[in-house]
């Protein structure tokens, strides 16, 4: 279940019924609701982005560490063999 699933599943804690946000949108004017979806826009792919940037971080990490254990792995194979 992605993140975006487990947010929308009915045992989501602290929800708020919908009927609270269907009041909150519909009491505004349309120009301040547009503004509002923009930002929520702006703000999903600043958190898009932002995440696939961690992603991309995450895996050159680990590619790091697997490179730096094999060459750990190899040294010590080395010494027990010379030895």
């Amino acid at each position: 279940m992605t993140l975006h699933e487990r947010s929308r599943s009915p045992s989501a804690k602290n929800k708020l019924p919908e009927a609270f946000y269907l009041d909150q949108m519909s009491s505004r004017p349309d120009d301040e609701k547009r503004q509002l979806m923009r930002q929520l826009e702006d703000q999903v792919a600043d958190l898009s982005l932002y995440l696939e940037e961690e992603r991309l971080q995450h895996r050159e990490t680990r590619h790091q560490v697997k490179t730096l254990l094999a060459h750990s792995f190899l040294q010590c194979l080395a010494s027990h063999h010379t030895s």
